[in-house]
């Protein structure tokens, strides 16, 4: 199944993760002494092993990452992003919503980063990307807007938030334990932010406003992840480098959803039926 369509490089193509850091040896003997003890090679052999696909253009990638044929990758798109259609009711939505009426919520969801990885604590709330807590929270109350933000489970402990300072009202922290499923409570927000996470891959077939912020992106390419396409170029959205634009882009309302060509481009195959679909090719295969 995996865990998301990818834009960084994963598996077979992920050949610089760690980049010229500090730790890059440390990371790479690391990363060898795993393969050894859990061998992605033998475990890609497998005669039977697939995977999905949430539209054509991802194909290439997967072939080349899994190391497998055209045949083996199933263009399905991912069952758990049916739930992005589901609308069963999240009580922490419901909780918002209830102490905040008429507000927007806003998802943000960083991608993974450690800082075993990069030699440094990513902290999307430090002042050297623009953060000043009071603006922050005085441009959520002008644009009646609530800020979830959900790190990457295995960056929360590295991440000290600023969340029990506020109001709460407006930036709420939570992990895992707070939501009954991820996806169908991403369904039901009113807004995503991200940076490089594949959730912006799912995300854009609610056709709701995704704003990205690459707040470290040449730091992340060189010494975290590569990546398989012009982030810029292809990804769609509006874009801030620094919370000083992200302000702008809310006071201004220049949000949106992404074209319909962008969809159909990285979520051909999301509409709510990917379980169906892939239950039909494994019973197909299953003969």
């Amino acid at each position: 199944m995996w865990h998301g369509m990818p834009l960084k490089k994963i598996l077979n193509d992920d050949t610089n993760s760690g980049g010229e850091s500090a730790n890059s040896d440390f990371r790479r003997k690391t990363a060898h002494i795993l393969r050894k003890l859990f061998p992605w090679k033998i475990f890609l052999a497998q005669k039977k092993l697939f995977t999905v696909a949430n539209s054509e253009f991802f194909v290439p990638f997967l072939k080349t990452a899994f190391n497998l044929p055209d045949e083996k990758i199933l263009r399905t798109g991912s069952p758990r992003c049916d739930a992005l259609f589901a609308h069963r009711k999240e009580p922490l939505l419901e909780k918002i919503r209830g102490q905040v009426p008429e507000s927007k919520i806003i998802l943000y969801m960083p991608t993974f980063r450690t800082a075993e990885w990069t030699g440094d604590v990513f902290n999307p709330f430090d002042e050297k990307y623009g953060f000043d807590l009071d603006e922050f929270l005085a441009t959520l109350e002008r644009q009646k807007s609530v800020l979830v933000y959900k790190p990457h489970f295995s960056d929360l402990r590295f991440i000290k938030t600023v969340s029990q300072k506020s109001s709460a009202s407006r930036l709420i922290t939570v992990n895992d334990s707070d939501y009954d499923e991820l996806y169908n409570f991403a369904g039901q927000v009113d807004m995503l932010m991200t940076d490089y996470s594949s959730i912006y891959f799912d995300f854009i077939v609610t056709k709701k406003p995704v704003v990205l912020l690459p707040f470290d992106y040449d730091f992340y390419i060189k010494y975290a992840r590569g990546h398989y396409f012009n982030y810029f170029e292809n990804m769609e959205g509006a874009k801030a480098k620094n919370w000083q634009e992200f302000y702008r882009i809310l006071d201004e309302g220049k949000y949106y959803p992404v074209s319909e060509k962008t969809r159909k481009t990285f979520a051909e195959y999301l509409d709510g039926k990917g379980c169906e679909r892939l239950w039909s090719k494994i019973t197909e295969a299953a003969k």
